[in-house]
């Protein structure tokens, strides 16, 4: 645990987890996307009239979407005598975790045809140009790759994909062939990529499947939960996806 800015991982706090209380201060609509389990929710605008809640046997340890804003509260709580301190990384910085213990654990399950042999392996994502650890940001871009070998060419092959909230909702899917995309083959190896010049989709935790058919439409492989994405931002909307709007208020008419 740092002393000068009252951070402290969650390595630090699984070893001794009963002796911390976990507070998300992130506003309401934003913890329905996902909390740490057994944390409790005192937004950040209500954590100064709320402060006596927290006082108790246990330590409370803010946390914000990014580890920021939870250190100027737990500066506060201090100021009125709560021993609190500040999540190292915050919420994303914990989901990072999981979804390194999650790929360490070979998470992902792929199905293959008996008439190919295709492998699909090293799934990758880049955003701004760089390798992300996929946690991104609304509005900008995503490249997913992956490569794959195959012990036989396959011609006029279809790509697709599909994206599921946490909670098993579809958010979105489609296919090279729904979007008209020229035709592509596999030879022996290569590498598949999947280009989204900017994201809309609202902050939460989201799964990606995705699969290659052939010609007659007869999937070949599929890769359930390929990779998985954490989606944030700084203000607050509600639903599973971003519209394009503008406001305008007209008197007089």
């Amino acid at each position: 645990m740092s002393e000068e800015t009252l951070e402290i991982s969650f390595d630090e706090i699984e070893k001794e987890r009963e002796k911390y209380l976990l507070v998300d201060t992130r506003d309401k609509v934003t913890v329905e996307y996902g909390m740490i389990p057994g944390a409790i929710s005192v937004p950040e605008q209500e954590l100064e009239e709320r402060a006596e809640e927290l006082k108790g046997d246990k330590i409370p340890v803010l946390y914000c979407t990014r580890g920021l804003f939870s250190q100027e509260g737990a500066g506060m709580l201090r100021e009125k005598g709560i021993p609190a301190l500040s999540l190292k990384g915050g919420y994303t910085g914990w989901l990072f975790q999981q979804m390194q213990k999650e790929s360490n654990k070979g998470d992902s399950e792929e199905e293959e045809n008996e008439n190919y042999h295709v492998v699909i392996s090293q799934i990758e994502i880049y955003s701004r140009g760089e390798k992300s650890n996929g946690v991104i940001s609304v509005g900008t871009d995503i490249e997913i790759t992956a490569k794959y070998e195959t012990d036989l060419p396959v011609e006029d092959v279809t790509l697709g994909f599909s994206f599921y909230r946490g909670d098993g909702l579809c958010c979105y899917g489609t296919n090279s062939k729904t979007d008209h995309a020229r035709t592509m083959r596999m030879t022996k190896n290569g590498k598949i990529k999947l280009m989204f010049p900017k994201v809309n989709m609202l902050p939460g935790e989201y799964w990606m499947d995705l699969y290659v058919e052939d010609r007659t439409g007869v999937r070949i492989v599929s890769v359930v939960k390929a990779c998985h994405i954490q989606i944030y931002e700084d203000v607050t909307e509600t639903g599973i996806t971003r519209m394009e709007h503008s406001w305008n208020c007209i008197e007089g008419e």
